[in-house]
């Protein structure tokens, strides 16, 4: 493994072949077998996990299929155990019960468009985006004339210059519910959550026409299987639909480099239909005396028909379909076995994460899609690199020999961009879990990583974390010979808290953790001599009270970071916060400034909505006033190193909603509007040192000039 083992799991393990052909693999009893005193005559087997956290490349289609079902059969024996402890649990069996033997299965601010208007405006604020250079879809778009929001079921072009002059353009039609887009070189790519495009609502939905197993209810098949995520191009100068794909699954996020999109979408239920274990269970228990007998043979009986359901299965149980459009004709596309990765049996979540890759040119929209099995966690984009965070779906079925569970880890796989090509490099695992996208980064082929991590757990807590013993750290990850390892790591950090927020900038983390007062922890991250043994120094580290939620470097050495004040004797939070940390001398990083809303409020957790102008200091955020008069605005601030922050006023919706449908007034009454009255996001565009701030929520966009918030330039109402 490297100079750390991570998931040393303390079991026989077996590695798996590359699968031309048929899975290396035994099925036996090394996880959960310490839960008390099992044994190979318990019904379940001997249950092998391999080591490797490395994703397996299918070679065909047989080998895939193999591969799936020894997956799925791990997750039997998974499940298994854990109905078994919850049925003890529930109905007083103890965990030292003998199973008899069983039946076995046989198998940023952007500069105005040149070639526009010649009074257009000279720049425009861009979505705010992890990593600069790469785009990340979002609702509303703008280049500066222009603004595109997608609205109640259509993209809705607006005429954004003049300011004054802010009107609605036109609408487009859209299938399904568009989410996010992006909006470039003419064209708008919409991401909507749609269904099957061949289907109608009589058609028979029952996956393959197979009989219903015994133990499923016919009401317990949900229909049609899942939704599919649309992808639509449309043309902005005639406004018409040019090309659209369909994905299987969900929409979970998206990435643009140039002309090359990649849409990252997953379906978080597949496989083989399994019998209910919960129905064998209501049928075996009959009588007091019986019980314990004929809950054992119940749970038996479901692990045979669960292995046997998973023998019959085919490889469009896991695999999702998808569709490409041309013109009127919508063709399925070929599944390519040889662009599926899977991990170890038994360590991916259920699930199926798939990364389309669109190359926006001309009139079509050439897809070529790479899956990875295991429902999709935390993305993470550079120019060169994608990372997928996904969590270890067995550890906590795995035991020590004191009966605890095993360790929480997170399992980081890395693919390499050139282009349109999406390429697996190698995969690393963590101890913990990964708070959200900025927990992870990667420069110079270095992965950085911060986590939270429940060293031991008891199997009482489902969850498997007691958060009274988390620790926080903080990872470095390179190639070594070819494969990733740990190369270093920090001690654990703020014992009994849990990460907040993190970021990582060229050679350092800022990592804040909290409980009670707010840890900003100060990490280098150079690759050199001060970590030659293994362990990333902590530069510094500044306690103070409330939390960071996200964190932006702004200036040489500065942070501007939003989040909550707490009371430093309770930790109780309060109100909204904003702070500016001096961090240039990283060994006493300092607040230099911070401003704190007084009443309780909430702001948009979406960083894409937290947008400041480093060129004019100038911020906006949603912002929900909870105390007194309800209230939801977009907050705009004045924002400068010397000065800290100075408010100059904020936008209210409420003069665009039409509450008084059922008779009563604004206040209370909002929560009837047909839309939520949230002030969603806001954007500037700049004239001859002139701001214009455009704030926009469901009902509409109102303009103001950024010096005169008061009065209102113009609006259009959705």
């Amino acid at each position: 493994m490297g100079m750390y083992d991570m998931v040393g799991y303390g079991v026989r393990y077996e590695g798996l072949s590359r699968l031309g052909g048929a899975v290396a693999t035994t099925l036996g009893l090394a996880v959960g077998c310490t839960l008390a005193s099992c044994s190979q005559g318990d019904g379940f087997g001997d249950l092998t996990v391999s080591s490797s956290v490395a994703l397996t490349e299918a070679q065909s289609c047989d080998g895939l299929l193999e591969g799936m079902k020894a997956d799925a059969r791990m997750k039997v024996e998974m499940q298994a155990r854990e109905y078994r402890h919850w049925w003890s649990e529930d109905d007083g069996i103890g965990v030292d019960v003998i199973f008899n033997a069983a039946e076995d299965s046989s198998g940023t601010t952007a500069p105005a468009a040149e070639g526009g208007r010649a009074s257009g405006p000279d720049s425009f604020t861009d979505t705010n985006t992890q990593v600069e250079g790469v785009d990340e879809a979002y609702f509303v778009e703008t280049d500066g004339e222009h603004i595109y929001v997608l609205e109640d079921g259509v993209l809705i072009v607006v005429d954004s210059w003049p300011a004054a002059d802010t009107a609605e353009l036109a609408r487009i039609e859209i299938e399904g519910a568009p989410l996010e887009m992006f909006v470039f070189n003419g064209r708008a790519v919409v991401f909507s959550s749609t269904q099957d495009p061949t289907r109608s609502g009589d058609d028979d939905c029952s996956r393959g026409g197979d009989a219903i197993e015994p133990g499923i209810a016919e009401d317990d098949y949900y229909g049609c299987y899942g939704g599919f995520v649309k992808t639509t191009e449309v043309d902005l100068a005639s406004r018409t639909v040019v090309d659209a794909h369909y994905t299987e699954g969900s929409y979970h996020s998206a990435r643009r480099h140039g002309d090359v999109i990649r849409l990252i979408s997953s379906q978080y239920s597949s496989g083989p239909r399994l019998p209910d274990a919960w129905s064998y269970r209501e049928k075996k228990s009959r009588g007091v005396f019986a019980k314990r007998r004929n809950r054992d043979e119940a749970l038996r009986d479901w692990r045979r028909d669960a292995l046997k359901a998973v023998d019959r299965a085919a490889l469009t149980d896991w695999f999702g379909t998808e569709y490409s459009v041309a013109g009127e004709e919508t063709s399925e596309v070929a599944l390519a076995c040889d662009a599926i990765f899977f991990p170890t049996a038994g360590a991916a979540a259920y699930g199926v994460t798939t990364v389309t890759t669109f190359e926006v040119s001309g009139t079509t929209l050439p897809a070529q899609s790479t899956r990875i099995v295991g429902s999709a966690g935390h993305i993470y984009a550079n120019h060169d690199v994608l990372l997928l965070a996904q969590q270890d779906y067995g550890w906590r079925f795995r035991r020590g020999d004191d009966g605890r569970a095993d360790h929480d880890t997170t399992l980081l796989h890395r693919f390499d961009l050139e282009g349109a090509s999406t390429d697996y490099f190698g995969s690393v695992g963590v101890d913990g879990w990964l708070l959200d996208q900025f927990s992870m980064d990667e420069r110079d082929g270095r992965i950085r990583a911060a986590t939270t991590h429940s060293p031991v757990t008891e199997w009482d807590s489902w969850w498997g974390r007691g958060w009274g013993d988390t620790v926080n750290l903080v990872w470095l990850i390179g190639e070594v010979d070819g494969q990733l390892q740990v190369l270093a790591k920090t001690d654990d950090l703020a014992p009994g808290e849990r990460v907040y927020s993190s970021r990582f900038t060229e050679d350092r983390a800022y990592v804040v953790t909290f409980r009670q007062v707010d840890p900003l922890f100060v990490i280098d991250l150079k690759d050199d001599g001060a970590i030659s043994n293994g362990s990333l120094p902590v530069l510094g580290e500044l306690k103070i009270t409330g939390f960071s939620e996200y964190m932006q470097p702004v200036g040489e050495g500065h942070l501007l970071t939003v989040g909550r004040e707490a009371d430093e004797n309770t930790g109780a939070t309060e109100g909204v916060k904003l702070q500016i940390f001096d961090v240039t001398d990283p060994t006493m990083p300092a607040q230099s400034h911070s401003y704190v809303f007084n009443e309780y409020g909430s702001r948009s957790g979406d960083h894409r909505a937290f947008n400041y102008d480093a060129s004019r200091e100038l911020l906006t955020f949603p912002y929900v006033a909870w105390e007194g008069n309800y209230a939801s605005t977009l907050e705009v601030f004045d924002v400068s190193l010397e000065n800290g922050f100075s408010k100059r006023g904020a936008v209210d919706h409420t003069v665009l909603f039409d509450c008084n449908r059922g008779g009563g007034d604004w206040d209370g009454a909002w929560y009837g509007c047909y839309s939520s009255p949230y002030v969603r996001s806001g954007l500037t565009i700049s004239k001859d040192g002139t701001d214009y701030v455009y704030s926009i929520s469901h009902a509409g966009i109102l303009v103001h000039n950024a010096v005169d918030l008061n009065t209102e330039l113009a609006r259009v109402e959705f």
